[in-house]
């Protein structure tokens, strides 16, 4: 098991987890700042160039998940089988669980509205709260794999 373990290390890029590392201090900063944007004086002139400079975290999460996936070799069936489990069931089973929210939380339930906005699942964006799960389908259309 300890053999296994160090052939994974070995096998790691570094540079990904650099990435990964900085991009999650990113995210967490622009997440963290958001609550004092225009309470602190004189942070509107900071505020914009730490929104730019934190928010370059995403993007770098999105390129480097592009990169890992047009480096693989797989099966395109297989390579799109794995794709729809990891994106497009949370994105169904989560944009559900958002609509009956919804639905209770604004006083607004009624099966016409439930079922209407379940069906309208693969066309429209329940919530923009789910916006991270819909940029995945796309570079997954873009990236075929290699056979």
């Amino acid at each position: 098991m300890e053999k296994q373990a160090k052939q994974n290390l070995m096998r790691r890029d570094v540079w990904v987890d650099v990435l990964r590392a900085f991009a999650c201090i990113c995210v967490i900063l622009i997440h963290s700042s958001a609550k004092y944007d225009g309470h602190i004086p004189g942070q509107f002139i900071l505020a914009p160039a730490n929104y730019v400079l934190m928010a370059t975290g995403v993007s770098i999460f999105y390129m480097i998940s592009g990169s890992l996936l047009l480096s693989k070799e797989q099966e395109i069936l297989s390579f799109y089988r794995k794709r729809f489990t990891r994106i497009l069931v949370p994105i169904v089973v989560w944009s559900i669980i958002y609509i009956f929210y919804e639905a209770f939380y604004f006083e607004k339930f009624s099966w016409d509205f439930v079922f209407h906005s379940i069906s309208m699942i693969p066309f429209v964006q329940q919530t923009a709260l789910l916006w991270f799960m819909y940029v995945p389908v796309s570079y997954t259309h873009l990236t075929l794999p290699t056979t």
